[in-house]
């Protein structure tokens, strides 16, 4: 297993909030290998949307922290037109702190969010995937498709690939060491 599978295996346990031991990550060959092992480790789920979580999430968030109205959060408003100017990384921070995930995109130089959170949108599916675990109700478990979405978001992260088969081979089929 080369060295970019190792990464992807590791954000795959960040991911999911568990530990996968070397002797079954050696075994994970496919990307279907990977969803078929986090199924059988993750009890069924109730197949509520994460995506939806984490937009309720920051909508929660957003209301509390920086004191706007629920209607001005919608999927398509950027980040911009509802982060102060002044304080914005405080705001930025303050808005982890009350959505309680781990994984959250910082702030740029000058303030600006990267292109995968500049919507309160983008920053759902931001979520969904890289802080997954945190959005599942204690007691809950995953569905098949919840972990399908999160492993072609994770590819898509870590391969840059849109397109694969699950059955292609991580080394042999998609050229990745």
């Amino acid at each position: 297993m080369g060295l970019d599978v190792v990464e992807f295996v590791l954000d795959v346990e960040n991911t999911f909030g568990l530990a996968i031991p070397n002797e079954d990550a050696e075994r994970l060959a496919t990307p279907g290998d990977v969803v078929d092992y986090l199924e059988s480790r993750l009890a069924p789920g109730s197949g509520a949307c994460l995506e939806q979580r984490a937009f309720h999430a920051l909508r929660r968030a957003g209301m509390q922290v920086l004191g706007r109205p629920r209607s001005d959060f919608r999927p398509d408003v950027e980040w911009d037109a509802l982060l102060p100017t002044r304080g914005r990384r405080r705001a930025w921070e303050l808005m982890q702190h009350a959505t309680g995930v781990a994984a959250w995109p910082r702030i740029g130089f000058l303030g600006t969010l990267p292109p995968d959170a500049a919507t309160v949108g983008a920053m759902a599916r931001f979520l969904a995937t890289h802080a997954a675990s945190t959005l599942q109700p204690p007691g809950t478990g995953w569905s098949r498709d919840q972990i399908e979405a999160t492993i072609r978001q994770l590819m898509r992260d870590h391969f840059f690939l849109d397109e694969f088969n699950w059955t292609d081979r991580f080394v042999e089929d998609l050229d990745l060491s």
